[in-house]
């Protein structure tokens, strides 16, 4: 048995196990302290359409659905690929993890494309503009760091500092391309939607 095969092959210590234990455990927290300030502007969003007779203001455009429906298409199925290339990489084969995050990558970059463009063409001198301008922008911001995170995890795997024995730096990315998608749900159905 060779070292690295010993190092993959050796259970977690019990500090180890405890380590990991608490990684994710901060992770959620950040994640549900996060995911508040999400639903913190949803219901600023509300509140401003409730004060409104006309929602959007008459003579304000609406953002357009098909291609806020194709954004979140991209974010869905790189949702997916992340999570498929965490699957493979638990099971031995960190190269799977590389493939499916590039392309899960590459979908990050439509979203963020798409909905940029949408949030570029909104005027935000009404409530609706500015609202859909505030909520979309604060998302964009949070899928551009987590993606740049993902691909330093990309990086780490390909130079051997990530492991099938120790994954927790590509959990931690997977978790969080997961708030990603679940806050954008969160945007997406009263901007779109409602």
């Amino acid at each position: 048995m060779t070292l690295n095969q010993d190092r993959i092959e050796r259970p977690l210590t019990r500090e180890e196990q405890i380590a990991l234990k608490n990684k994710r455990t901060g992770i959620t927290v950040f994640q549900i302290s996060w995911i508040l300030v999400f639903v913190c502007l949803v219901v600023v969003y509300f509140q401003l359409r409730s004060e409104q007779v006309v929602w959007p203001p008459a003579g304000v455009q609406p953002a357009a659905l098909l291609p806020g429906l194709l954004a979140t298409a991209a974010l869905f199925a790189s949702a997916a690929l992340v999570w498929r290339g965490l699957k493979t990489a638990r099971a031995g084969h960190l190269h799977g993890l590389m493939q499916q995050w590039l392309v899960a990558l590459a979908l990050g970059v439509a979203f963020v494309v798409i909905a940029g463009a949408q949030w570029s063409a909104m005027s935000g001198d009404n409530a609706y503009g500015m609202v859909f301008r505030v909520m979309v922008g604060y998302h964009l911001l949070h899928a551009i760091v987590i993606a740049i995170y993902m691909a330093a995890v990309l990086r780490s795997v390909r130079t051997g500092h990530v492991t099938v024995r120790d994954l927790w730096p590509a959990e931690a990315g997977a978790r969080l391309w997961y708030f990603v998608v679940a806050a954008w749900v969160l945007f997406f159905v009263p901007l779109y939607l409602v």
